[in-house]
């Protein structure tokens, strides 16, 4: 029995009938940092290394899922110095820590049965300061923990549920995998309604967008 996708493509849905070229819809797009290609997801594939710029909170970031298990999330955080995050220089990089100074962020919070009454110094500035950058509130968001935490197991296949994992984890295992990135691959598949829509309501061809209202 052969596959049959119950999701339209875009070409579809919004641009069949848009005399616009692949160029003009992703400028279209590009004030919401929507791809054409992928929807809400980055264009290009995350970067997965942490950046080298954050110092010993690499380490950190690698390791989170071991300090849990080791009970020691919280002094250890606590005994880093407090870093200027100044060392990185593109979106990418700033995606990368905001998702690992995020993940960090919130083990600290909810790694014990008491929350603490405040964050120290050395996670909070530069926490904030990269999520001031991205224009975002230091929080683990929708962004971080799942549009920008994703890689490719095998990098020359397409992106779908089978190939994606996770770049950070709080614990690892298949559960927190599949929550996540069942999620990615509705993204991935969906974009097309998504970045259809506002396509159509950036280029003001009403009527080639009322399929949306009915």
């Amino acid at each position: 029995m052969s596959e049959v996708s119950l999701i339209p493509s875009v070409e579809s849905i919004a641009f069949t009938h848009m005399a616009i070229s692949k160029e003009q819809r992703q400028k279209l797009l590009d004030p919401y940092e929507v791809d054409s290609e992928r929807g809400f997801l980055p264009a290009q594939d995350p970067l997965i290394p942490v950046p080298a710029a954050l110092g010993d909170w690499v380490e950190i970031a690698n390791k989170l899922p071991k300090l849990f298990v080791a009970g020691q999330v919280r002094q250890t955080i606590e005994a880093m110095p407090v870093i200027d995050p100044a060392g990185l220089k593109t979106k990418p990089e700033f995606e990368r820590a905001m998702v690992a100074f995020s993940y960090i962020g919130h083990a600290y919070v909810w790694c014990e049965a008491t929350p603490p009454k405040f964050l120290p110094a050395s996670l909070a500035v530069p926490w904030y300061a990269v999520a001031k950058k991205l224009g975002r509130p230091p929080v683990l968001s929708y962004a971080s923990y799942m549009l920008h935490n994703w890689q490719r197991v095998d990098k020359n296949k397409e992106m779908k549920l089978g190939n994606i994992c996770l770049i950070q984890n709080f614990l690892g295992g298949i559960d927190e995998e599949w929550f996540i990135v069942t999620h990615l691959d509705i993204e991935k598949r969906c974009w097309s309604w998504t970045g259809g829509h506002v396509a159509c309501a950036r280029s003001g061809e009403e009527e080639r967008c009322a399929s949306f209202r009915k």
